[in-house]
């Protein structure tokens, strides 16, 4: 359900909170909670909302689509700006992301434009983790399918991929493994093909017990 916990897994992963108790373990190494180790870990955040810390709308297209890849970029104390650009410029084609140039603030671009910049950047860095929250949004029904087909790519290449939807039937559809949060708690945790939608929906309100 909805703000029962599930968000707070996210906000973790991201490095944009503390670690009360318990350790992060990725591959069986135990991973510091916060953003540089997580990203030296390849986790990979999409977050619910893209502008409070997905992007920076005051930048350009290519500087958020390579956030992540600054060092393959350094020279020294200096940045090789044609080759942060050529990245971008081949994101934005294999991405299918629509915007004037690279060069183009990403407040240029339409809210669907600024989710795929948000995606290419996550998904293009080889992640070992990828926590996406409602990634859908914003998208077209063509572009839907085609990020969940990539989302699934990854999966196939060894990536753990942490899906949050508030879509029941999003889940039922594409994960391989769903896990309900209630008030903070695990409330179930069951292979797609053991569950149906209205035992999954009694689960998310806490009210399910057999």
């Amino acid at each position: 359900a909805e703000d029962s916990g599930q968000q707070a897994v996210a906000t973790l992963l991201s490095g944009l909170c503390d670690l009360a108790s318990g350790t992060v373990e990725i591959d069986g190494q135990q991973v510091a909670v916060n953003p540089s180790e997580l990203l030296d870990a390849r986790v990979s955040v999409i977050p619910e909302d893209r502008h409070a810390s997905g992007s920076i709308l005051a930048m350009s297209v290519a500087e958020n689509l390579t956030a992540t890849e600054l060092d393959h970029f350094r020279r020294g104390i200096f940045i090789n700006r044609r080759g942060l650009r050529s990245r971008a410029r081949d994101l934005i084609d294999e991405f299918d992301i629509t915007a004037a140039s690279e060069r183009a603030p990403l407040s240029s671009l339409s809210g669907g434009n600024q989710q795929r910049v948000v995606i290419a950047r996550e998904l293009s860095r080889e992640p070992r983790v990828v926590v996406a929250e409602e990634p859908s949004r914003g998208l077209d029904v063509g572009a839907i399918e085609t990020m969940y087909e990539r989302l699934q790519r990854v999966a196939s290449l060894g990536a753990g991929v942490v899906l949050i939807v508030g879509d029941l039937n999003e889940l039922l559809a594409i994960a391989d493994r769903i896990v309900v949060v209630f008030n903070g708690r695990l409330f179930g945790d069951f292979a797609r093909d053991e569950i149906d939608l209205q035992k999954l929906s009694a689960l998310v309100g806490g009210h399910y017990d057999g």
